[in-house]
C-alpha cells in the first residue's frame, strides 16, 4: 500500500514490475524484455525535409512498441503537470493560442531550442516516472521503452507530452522572469517567444542560461528580435496586424499552386513544373487545412479552397 497510494494518488496506472506491465499492455513478457533492452531493434529511421532547410531525422516505432507508447501516451502521461504557457500537443492549445498571446507587442523576442527531443535523456525520463511514484526499475523500464540510445526520439508518440513536462520547469521559470519585468511568455515545442517592452539582451542571456541549466540548448542562428514597425511573425503566423494569420508569402504560395492545379490541371502542372513528390497534393491540402483553421471565411481562401476542390475533388471534402 505504501507503494500504491501515490501512485493513485497521481492517477497512474500501478505497476509493479516487468510481468505487471506485460499485463497492462497485453504483450508477452519475453517481447517487452526485448523492447526494453534492445529498442533500437523496433525503430525504422528516415529522414524528411525541415521547413527551414535541411533534412530532419524521424524514428518511427515498429508496432509493437508503437503500442507501448501509445499506451504510456495515453494512460500515463495525461497526470503529469503542463505549465498554461505550453501550448503544443495539448487539447485546446494551438500555434494560433500560442500567437495571440503576443498580439499587439511593440517587442518581440523568438528563440529556439536546438535538437529539442533529442535532448531530452532517458535519465531524465526516469526521473519524471521516478516523481509520479513508480519505482527505480519500472522507471527505468517505461524511459527505455520511450528512449532510442539514450535520448527521446522525433517519432514516438510519447515524445511530444515528454518534452512538455520536462519542460514545465523551464516554463514556470520563463513565466516568473516575464511577469516580474511585465513581459508574455509562451512556448511552443522548441519555439520560444517574449513579448513586451524589455532589455532584449537581459531577456536573451536569462533564457540561455536557464535553457543550460535545464538541460537545454538554444539554436542560436534562429535567434530574432524584432521591434514595433517590422514583420512579426509567431509559430509562424504573422501578428503584426494585431490578430494573427497566415503570412502574406504563405497565402501567395498556396494560391498560386491552386491557381495552377485548376487552371491546367493536376498532371499537367506536375509534369511542367517537374514535381516528383507523390505526396504534393495532400500536402497542399495540409496547407489549405491550416489556412482554414486560422482563417476559415476569409474570401481568399474561400476561392482558393473551391478551386482546389473542383482540381482534385478526391483530396478535400466538401
Amino acid at each position: 500500500m505504501k507503494y500504491v497510494e501515490p501512485l493513485v494518488r497521481n492517477r497512474v496506472p500501478v505497476i509493479f514490475g516487468l510481468k505487471s506491465l506485460s499485463d497492462l499492455l497485453g504483450i508477452q513478457e519475453d517481447t517487452l524484455s526485448s523492447i526494453i533492452n534492445s529498442s533500437s531493434s523496433f525503430y525504422r529511421s528516415f529522414k524528411i525535409p525541415k521547413r527551414s532547410g535541411g533534412r530532419r531525422q524521424i524514428d518511427a516505432p515498429y508496432p509493437s512498441l508503437l503500442h507501448c507508447q501509445r499506451w504510456i501516451a495515453q494512460t500515463i502521461l495525461p497526470s503529469c503537470k503542463v505549465s498554461t504557457v505550453a501550448h503544443a500537443y495539448l487539447p485546446g492549445r494551438s500555434i494560433l493560442t500560442n500567437a495571440k498571446v503576443h498580439c499587439g507587442a511593440n517587442f518581440l523576442l523568438k528563440m529556439d531550442f536546438k535538437d529539442f527531443f533529442p535532448s531530452i535523456s532517458d535519465r531524465r525520463l526516469v526521473g519524471l516516472f521516478l516523481s509520479m511514484g513508480y519505482s527505480k526499475q519500472v522507471s527505468v523500464y517505461l524511459a527505455k521503452i520511450c528512449s532510442l540510445k539514450g535520448t527521446t526520439p522525433q517519432g514516438s508518440p510519447a515524445s511530444p507530452a515528454l518534452s512538455n513536462a520536462i519542460a514545465r520547469r523551464f516554463d514556470l521559470r520563463l513565466l516568473g522572469y516575464a511577469r516580474s519585468r511585465g513581459l508574455k511568455y509562451t512556448r511552443y515545442a522548441d519555439d520560444i517567444a517574449i513579448s513586451g517592452e524589455m532589455d532584449a539582451d537581459e531577456a536573451q542571456s536569462f533564457t540561455i542560461a536557464c535553457a543550460i541549466s535545464e538541460g537545454f540548448q538554444i539554436n542560436h542562428k534562429k535567434t530574432r528580435y524584432v521591434e514595433a514597425g517590422q514583420k512579426m511573425v509567431v509559430t509562424g503566423l504573422d501578428i503584426s496586424t494585431g490578430r494573427p494569420r497566415p503570412t502574406r508569402q504563405f497565402r501567395r504560395e498556396v494560391e498560386k499552386e491552386v491557381f495552377y492545379i485548376w487552371r491546367y490541371g493536376v498532371a499537367s502542372h506536375v509534369n511542367a513544373e517537374k514535381i516528383y513528390d507523390p505526396s504534393y497534393i495532400l500536402r497542399l491540402k495540409g496547407k489549405l487545412d491550416f489556412w482554414r483553421q486560422i482563417e476559415p471565411d476569409h474570401p481568399r481562401f474561400l476561392r482558393c479552397s473551391e478551386r482546389f476542390r473542383s482540381a482534385a475533388p478526391d483530396y478535400l471534402r466538401s
